[in-house]
């Protein structure tokens, strides 16, 4: 009976998910037809954002963390980092520890390689998985530093963020046990060569993905928003979905509401940790061809920054 029911509780689903889906795709039409200046406007947006915002440091930071990974000398390192926090072994502690600069979906992808290679199993990639989901923290600086101009504040919410991914961290390993039989990395000067082209190659294929959902994502809340606008809706729950899209546009979103500050910075925690939508995008496109859970990955997203709105309630309430 049980089974039955989720069976069709997943059909349902599929087919809530489908009409959304042509709903923002029938918006986009009319606004292509009514629009079309705006939509082409909305699209070099985000195409420049994605060659000046996004591509320099996920480029450069995915393949200095593809090359700490596979070189001895700096995974050795990096590997004894966190040793309080009971990775099973040296891949998966390297990966969580660039994952605090690297944010998603490069970490994903970094994941969802060492598993393609056999390095990390997929019951530890799906709890790294769960568990590596950090925003840049020069972002989360740079962000709040300028909008909110208190160092207080800016520091507060982001070791909020990074105290919630750590909450999560003990809880899902907390009955690991670590083994010296997956930590063997070797590589010679050749080797090393070929490895920085494949990163290469890796980082690029990346960055077509990610640039291709950025337009969409951003394309699908022009499209909401600019309808909401001829129709003069100001419903302030539906400018917060709205705001959990895409995290920068959405960090402006929840600020511009005009709620209690107590509570924008709440929300502003929550979305930080949450990740937004086309984030999300971004990763189930780095580990579709692994079986790698993206619904559990979801569900912790949602968990974690539930984590970080209620601490960030409690610090700015004491």
């Amino acid at each position: 009976m049980l089974g039955k029911n989720y069976t069709s509780m997943t059909v349902y689903s599929k087919k809530l998910i489908n009409a959304f889906i042509f709903l923002v795709v029938f918006l986009i039409i009319i606004n292509i037809a009514f629009s079309p200046q705006a939509i082409f406007t909305n699209v070099l947006n985000s195409l420049e954002l994605w060659v000046f915002k996004v591509y320099p440091p996920i480029f450069i930071f995915y393949i200095l963390s593809s090359l700490i990974i596979n070189v001895p000398f700096f995974h050795n390192r990096v590997s004894k980092l966190f040793r309080i926090i009971n990775f099973r072994s040296s891949h998966e502690r390297t990966i969580f520890s660039l994952s605090l600069f690297l944010g998603n979906p490069a970490t994903s992808a970094l994941i969802s390689e060492n598993i393609h290679q056999n390095k990390i199993k997929i019951e530890d990639g799906n709890k790294l998985l769960c568990i590596s989901s950090f925003l840049n923290p020069l972002f989360i600086i740079s962000f709040l530093g300028s909008t909110f101009n208190n160092y207080k504040i800016t520091i507060a919410i982001l070791l909020i963020h990074i105290l919630s991914n750590f909450i999560l961290a003990y809880f899902v390993l907390r009955n690991n046990s670590y083994s010296n039989s997956i930590n063997h990395v070797e590589i010679n000067h050749s080797n090393l060569i070929i490895e920085i082209f494949d990163s290469i190659e890796r980082a690029n294929y990346l960055l077509i993905k990610v640039c291709g959902i950025i337009v969409t994502s951003n394309l699908c809340k022009f499209a909401i928003q600019n309808i909401l606008i001829k129709l003069n809706l100001h419903n302030p729950l539906v400018y917060l979905f709205l705001a959990l899209i895409e995290v920068t546009s959405g960090l402006y979103d929840i600020i511009n509401l005009n709620l209690p500050v107590k509570l924008t910075l709440s929300l502003i925690a929550f979305l930080i940790s949450f990740g937004g939508l086309s984030i999300h995008l971004q990763v189930y496109a780095m580990i579709i061809n692994t079986r790698l859970s993206f619904k559990r990955f979801f569900l912790f997203r949602m968990l974690q920054g539930l984590i970080s709105f209620i601490l960030c309630f409690i610090v700015f309430s004491i």
